[in-house]
C-alpha cells in the first residue's frame, strides 16, 4: 500500500457512493454493489464509516442481487484486508493511492477501493476540486487469481493465451469444453440449441467451472442455433439460480457443481432449477463431457470437443439420444417405463389376488 496527501478543500459531510462488483465473462456469481460511507471534515477525509452490500447503487443504476449468503464471506474478507489498509492511511493524514487486494476475495477487494474513491470524488466535486483516483488501475499485490466465489481459475495475456502460473507459481490450469443438446419436452415448444461448457483443469482433475453459454454460432451444427430471445432466461436461471415462490434463491447447477469440486467430492446428487430443468441437465451433460475432456487431456477447444464427436470419441451430444437423469444416470424414458410397469403389474396382482381368494373361498368353504 502507497500514500498520497489528503487533498485540501473537500467538502465537509457525510459522502456515500457504491461500485459494481463483478462479474467477468469468467465468473459464476451474481454480480452486486458494494456501497461505503466516509467523513470529511475540514476538508479531509477522516474516517471510513461503513462498507456494505447491496442490490441498488447510484441512482439509475440497474439493480443486481446481493446475497448474503452468497457474498457476506468474501466481503467481511475485503473489509477486514482493503478497508483497515484505507483506515491506516487515514490515520496518518493521506489517501490511499493503491491496496493489496485479499486472496479468495479480489473482485470484492477492487470494489470496495472503487466505492472509497467514488465517495472522495463527490465531495471534491461538491468543494470545486479534483482528486486522483487510483482505484481504476490498481491491481494490488495480493491479487491471485481467485475470484469472489472463491473457486480458482486461470489467468489469460492480451492474445488470450493461458499464463496461469507461469511467473507466480501457481498451478497451471488447462481449458476443456463439452456441450450437449437441450430440447424442449412434449409439454411445451421452444428451438432446441446447444450449451458449451468450458472447465479449468490440472492433472486431468477439473478446478472450476469457467464458462457456460449457448451455441449462437452453429459450431456443433448450423441448422441448430441458440437465440438470445427465446432461450436466455431460462439459460441464465441454470446459470445464476433463481427466486421459487417464497423468495429463497433456487441454488445454480453451475454454484452446485463449484461446490462438489471444492469439496473435492464427486459430482452427483445436483439438483435442477425448477422452470429451467431441461438447461439444467443439459448443462451437467456437458460438464460430464468436459471433465471426460479434460481426463483425457482432449477438448483444449470448442472445435476440438465436437471433432472428438463426430470422429467417433463420444455420444454425449447425440440429439438422438436418450437425456439422462442429473442424478443417477437413469434415462427419463426408462423411468417413465419403469413407473408404467410397476403400476401394471400392481393393478395385475390385485385382481389376481382377489380372483385366487374367490377360488380358494369357494373350494374351501362349505
Amino acid at each position: 500500500m502507497t500514500e498520497e496527501p489528503v487533498a485540501g478543500a473537500l467538502a465537509d459531510g457525510q459522502w456515500s457512493a457504491y461500485a459494481q462488483c463483478g462479474p467477468d465473462p469468467n465468473t459464476v456469481w451474481n454480480p452486486y454493489y458494494i456501497g461505503v460511507s466516509i467523513t470529511v471534515k475540514d476538508g479531509a477525509v477522516t474516517s471510513l464509516d461503513q462498507v456494505f452490500g447491496s442490490s441498488t447503487g447510484e441512482k439509475g443504476a440497474a439493480r443486481l442481487s446481493w446475497d448474503a449468503s452468497e457474498n457476506q464471506e468474501y466481503l467481511d474478507g475485503a473489509v477486514s484486508g482493503v478497508a483497515a489498509q484505507i483506515r491506516q492511511a487515514l490515520a496518518a493524514g493521506s489517501l490511499p493511492s493503491s491496496v493489496d487486494t485479499v486472496t479468495g476475495a479480489t473482485y470484492s477487494s477492487k470494489s470496495l477501493f472503487e466505492a472509497f474513491y467514488a465517495a472522495v470524488k463527490k465531495s471534491a466535486a461538491a468543494g470545486g476540486v479534483t482528486v486522483d483516483d487510483p482505484s481504476a488501475s490498481s491491481s494490488g499485490s495480493g491479487d491471485t487469481g481467485k475470484d469472489d466465489g472463491g473457486s480458482e481459475h486461470s489467468s489469460e495475456d492480451a492474445n488470450g493465451e493461458n499464463t496461469a502460473g507461469e511467473d507466480d507459481g501457481q498451478e497451471t490450469l488447462s481449458t476443456h469444453y463439452g456441450f450437449a443438446y437441450c430440447s424442449s419436452s412434449g409439454s411445451d415448444s421452444w428451438d432446441p440449441y446447444y450449451i458449451f461448457v468450458e472447465v479449468k483443469a490440472a492433472d486431468g482433475a477439473v478446478k472450476t467451472v469457467s464458462k457456460v453459454y449457448g451455441d449462437q454460432d452453429g459450431l456443433v451444427d448450423p441448422s441448430v442455433v441458440y437465440s438470445s430471445s427465446q432461450n436466455a432466461t431460462y439459460l441464465s436461471w441454470a446459470i445464476d439460480g433463481k427466486f421459487g415462490g417464497t423468495g429463497y434463491r433456487m441454488k445454480s447447477i453451475v454454484k452446485q457443481i463449484q461446490a462438489k469440486l471444492d469439496a473435492g467430492s464427486a459430482v452427483s446428487g445436483i439438483s435442477t432449477v425448477s422452470g429451467a430443468t431441461r438447461s439444467s441437465k443439459s448443462i451437467l451433460e456437458a460438464y460430464e463431457m468436459a471433465a471426460q475432456n479434460a481426463a483425457a487431456n482432449t477438448g483444449a477447444t470448442p472445435e476440438d470437443a465436437v471433432a472428438a464427436v463426430a470422429g467417433g470419441g463420444g455420444d454425449s451430444a447425440d440429439p438422438d439420444g436418450v437425456e439422462t437423469d442429473a442424478v443417477g444416470g437413469f434415462s427419463v424414458d426408462s423411468c417413465l417405463c419403469v413407473r408404467a410397469r410397476c403400476t401394471y403389474r400392481w393393478f395385475s396382482c390385485r385382481i389376481w389376488g382377489v380372483l385366487l381368494h374367490r377360488v380358494v373361498k369357494a373350494l374351501v368353504l362349505p
